[in-house]
């Protein structure tokens, strides 16, 4: 039996975690405290990664769902990246698949709500590199 791995980072009103392993009844005060933490912070967006995640329980599923509501009532939102089929399913069998965004990375999910990365502006068409002498 696998443990459920969390590591986060916050950006902002956005906090991403990436959840690996397994999560199950035993480990779902952990994920609630860490999102919690999350929301706490200043939080109102979450981008939780979830292509690790090898297995998710009927208890760890309903810790996102109240992630969810927590960050809907800051007015954000949840969404769930680089999601695998079979989790997808889940929720789907579940009847909360259509209860979720899904985007295909962190960059997508931003671009969702609005946002990029931070870094350097790329040229315009057609232009040239500046040179200094």
């Amino acid at each position: 039996m696998a443990d459920l791995f969390i590591e986060t980072r916050h950006e902002g009103d956005v906090a991403f975690m990436t959840l690996g392993g397994e999560a199950r009844l035993e480990l779902c005060e952990t994920l609630r405290s860490r999102a919690g933490s999350l929301l706490d912070a200043g939080a109102k967006h979450l981008v939780v990664d979830v292509e690790a995640l090898g297995f998710v329980d009927s208890a760890s599923t309903g810790v996102l769902v109240e992630m969810r509501r927590k960050a809907v009532a800051k007015g954000g939102d949840l969404t769930f990246v680089r999601s695998t089929a079979r989790f997808r399913r889940r929720l789907a069998d579940m009847g909360l698949g259509d209860q979720f965004a899904f985007a295909a990375s962190e960059v997508d999910a931003l671009a969702a709500l609005g946002r990029g990365r931070k870094g350097p502006t790329p040229p315009a068409p057609g232009s040239r590199p500046s040179s200094r002498g």
